[in-house]
C-alpha cells in the first residue's frame, strides 16, 4: 500500500472584499502518491491555482489542513 506524500483535508479558501465572501475552494480532500502522475483541470476561475498555492503552502488556506509526508 502507497503512502500519501501529500494531503489535505477539508481544505478551504474564500477571499472578503467590500463585505462580500467569494468561497474560491470548498472541502477538498486530496492525496497525491510518489510516483503518481496527477492532473488538475477545470475552466478558467474554477480555483486550480488557489489550490496550488494552498497544497503549496504558498497561500493560507481559510480552513482545513494540508499534510506533507
Amino acid at each position: 500500500m502507497k503512502n500519501a506524500i501529500l494531503s489535505s483535508r477539508s481544505l478551504a479558501k474564500s477571499y472578503a472584499a467590500d463585505d462580500v465572501q467569494t468561497h474560491v475552494l470548498g472541502s477538498v480532500d486530496l492525496d497525491l502518491y510518489e510516483g503518481d502522475f496527477t492532473t488538475i483541470m477545470g475552466p478558467s476561475g474554477s480555483g486550480k491555482s488557489t489550490l496550488l498555492y494552498c497544497l503549496s503552502g504558498m497561500d493560507a488556506p481559510t480552513a482545513g489542513d494540508v499534510t506533507f509526508q
